[in-house]
């Protein structure tokens, strides 16, 4: 088993949509799958609607791969 952790960065406009996602500091895996498959679920995410136009933040994807 192989635990792999890939932290991505975010910003999130006023109606809390993703508008951009980076790979952040701390990720432990350099394997270009698990990093595109946690920018592409960063990308996904809904959060509630703020009054701030930008909102930052950095989200943990941690991954258990099991052969």
């Amino acid at each position: 088993n192989e635990n792999a952790k890939v932290y991505v960065d975010i910003k999130v406009n006023s109606a809390g949509a993703v508008t951009s996602a980076t790979i952040a500091k701390g990720t432990t895996t350099s394997n270009s799958s698990l990093r595109s498959i946690a920018i592409e679920k960063a990308k996904q995410l809904k959060f509630p609607a703020a009054e701030s136009n930008i909102e930052t933040g950095t989200i943990l994807f941690n991954f258990v791969l099991k052969s």
